[in-house]
């Protein structure tokens, strides 16, 4: 009813391409995709992550526990960006990893990029 008033037709609308986040994710409205929450905004790095590796058998790459889709927390899977970059979405950058493993390695890197011209981690990383 409402979207016929607000746009003259009750059809569904054209699928857009994926559109960039607050948080700087690429993100698309998908409902009833196995990865996507029940509003439907599937991000774009779950999507290339679930067509390519499939729904089941995956573990964190960081700790090795057992996961699984839906929801969040140590046993559901954060897909994480390997390079850092939230916009490469290719296959070969990521990886499984559970909730805990992905927010602690996010804290870390963004530690690493303000201390980047500390000398004593520039003498640890070499």
């Amino acid at each position: 009813y409402f979207r016929g008033r607000r746009t003259g037709t009750t059809s569904d609308r054209e699928r857009r391409g994926p559109s960039l986040t607050n948080h700087g994710y690429l993100a698309r409205s998908l409902k009833g995709h196995p990865a996507a929450p029940k509003s439907g905004a599937l991000y774009e790095h779950r999507k290339v992550f679930y067509e390519t590796y499939g729904p089941d058998g995956h573990t964190c790459f960081w700790c090795g526990v057992p996961l699984e889709w839906g929801g969040s927390g140590r046993g559901k899977i954060s897909v994480d960006h390997l390079n850092g970059d939230k916009t490469d979405n290719s296959p070969e950058n990521l990886k499984p990893s559970c909730n805990p493993c992905n927010s602690s390695r996010g804290l870390f890197m963004s530690w690493i990029a303000r201390h980047k011209d500390d000398p004593v981690l520039k003498a640890l990383m070499a």
